[in-house]
């Protein structure tokens, strides 16, 4: 019994350069009442197993958290991002096989679902729940901070992004945000992450910021230059 127990929990662990993530699966019906997870049936088969790659810091809660939002199925943290990470005490997750083949509503809701799963076991930091991404993931970051503010405290958007209009009773809650903007001189979307980055100023999120690189191309950020992202997220 015990080699069958020993034998799942390793089964169940990804490593990640030193740090260990690991697989946790949760769908719409366990996470929202059923007339709600009826309701996003369009979006989501509420029996939808989502498979979540979870790394949770060893230092006490409460946790801030990076739900990230691959463009890619893979769900790993890149090459020195854990130890950042453990450093900032904040929590990773990001789904299994939700790259930019997948509809930009369920990559969404997926984000959503990945907080919630999160609230439901961890002790977090209300003020440090951030939605990232790169590419177009960090498009489905910026709608998904646009559309629901009320979830997130900000978002990190790594070459790509995207302005949508919020509701108007959503704005004021809009503003309080913090964003940050990646981009570089080798970016091809770094013209249109300028832009981004205007228009959410000029809709009063005053606490956006762009990161504009020399010798960074349509790439992940290292370790050093995730570092300093999180570090104007984490500024308030």
């Amino acid at each position: 019994m015990l080699r069958v127990l020993g034998a799942l929990l390793l089964a169940a662990t990804v490593r990640a350069g030193d740090a260990q993530t690991v697989e946790q699966v949760v769908t719409p019906a366990e996470l929202f009442p059923p007339a709600q997870a009826a309701s996003l049936a369009y979006t989501l088969d509420p029996g939808k197993r989502i498979t979540y790659h979870v790394r949770v810091p060893a230092g006490p809660g409460p946790h801030g958290v990076l739900v990230f939002v691959s463009p890619r199925d893979d769900a790993e943290p890149r090459e020195g991002w854990a130890e950042v990470l453990e450093r900032r005490n904040i929590v990773w997750i990001a789904a299994q096989d939700f790259g930019n083949d997948k509809r930009a509503s369920q990559r969404v809701l997926v984000a959503l679902m990945a907080l919630k799963h999160l609230q439901r076991s961890l002790p977090l930091d209300r003020d440090r729940l951030y939605v990232g991404g790169m590419s177009g993931g960090g498009r489905v970051a910026s709608q998904a901070l646009a559309r629901f503010p009320g979830f997130f405290s900000g978002a990190l958007c790594i070459v790509g992004a995207d302005f949508v209009t919020p509701e108007s009773s959503l704005l004021p809650e809009l503003a309080t945000k913090r964003v940050v903007f990646m981009t570089g001189d080798g970016d091809f979307n770094r013209r249109e992450i300028r832009r981004v980055y205007s228009r959410y100023l000029d809709a009063g999120v005053t606490q956006s910021h762009l990161l504009d690189l020399q010798d960074f191309e349509h790439q992940y950020p290292d370790a050093d230059e995730l570092d300093a992202a999180l570090e104007l997220l984490d500024r308030r």
